[in-house]
């Protein structure tokens, strides 16, 4: 039976930080996935990180593939090195579409928000705002989104996304079952971004609070990288055999 371990990475293996460029994977993480990689296990991660930012905070094991932008951009880690996989970037004319976002975005960037620019989106975040501000920014960063030729939102915890395109964390659990061949696709994600993959997953398991269709839960980053060393060690029994 061939099985594939699909992981979202912020919130999932790795705790929030203010500043994403501080996010690192838990360690009990970190050695499950190489143990699970030794073991033959089929692997993923799939985030609403840019692709190369994705590849630089994660140092996943050599053969994890590797889904950005929430499903637009694709890659695999070969070698130490990052090799590029057919993606669905942005196409003619969306570029300038992003870049009003970001204008809009950034003229609402205050009392503590601030934008993060992806390679198919950008975001708004609100995590050091208070709940009122908050909701005020959010609400108003919807309605620049709607205005915008193209453009979708995708609600995130205490953010929003613009992005071009369809791409969705679904359709990348799809694609991944696909080109592995997997019998059992299980998936592990903490947002609203991460339903769509839970659901096209045979197991999901939920990291966080939140309403969820999954139909695990486990607290937070640590306690998900102790459940992949169970998974590993289970992994590698089965190799074994």
């Amino acid at each position: 039976m061939k099985v594939l371990v699909a992981l979202d990475f912020d919130g999932t293996l790795a705790p929030f930080c203010l500043d994403p460029a501080d996010s690192a994977m838990v360690p009990q993480a970190r050695h499950a996935l190489a143990d699970l990689a030794r073991a033959g296990v089929d692997l993923a991660l799939v985030s609403g990180r840019g692709l190369s930012d994705l590849a630089e905070r994660a140092q996943a094991p050599d053969g994890v593939i590797l889904v950005g932008s929430h499903g637009a951009e694709w890659g695999r880690l070969r070698d130490g090195g990052l090799e590029l996989l057919p993606s669905d970037t942005t196409g003619e004319g969306e570029e300038e579409v992003l870049a009003a976002i970001v204008r809009h975005f950034e003229a609402l960037a205050r009392d503590g928000a601030w934008v993060e620019r992806k390679p198919t989106g950008v975001v708004l975040h609100t995590r050091t705002m208070t709940d009122r501000a908050a909701g005020r920014t959010l609400r108003d960063a919807a309605g620049v989104v709607a205005r915008a030729r193209g453009a979708r939102v995708l609600d995130g915890d205490e953010a929003l996304e613009a992005v071009l395109g369809q791409a969705t964390k679904g359709q990348a659990v799809a694609r991944l079952r696909e080109m592995t061949g997997a019998d059992i696709v299980l998936y592990a994600g903490d947002d609203v971004t991460d339903e769509s993959a839970l659901s096209a997953a045979d197991l999901g398991i939920k990291v966080g609070d939140g309403a969820s269709v999954a139909a695990i839960r486990v607290a937070g980053a640590r306690e998900m990288g102790q459940l992949l060393e169970v998974f590993a060690a289970l992994a590698r029994a089965a190799s074994a055999a």
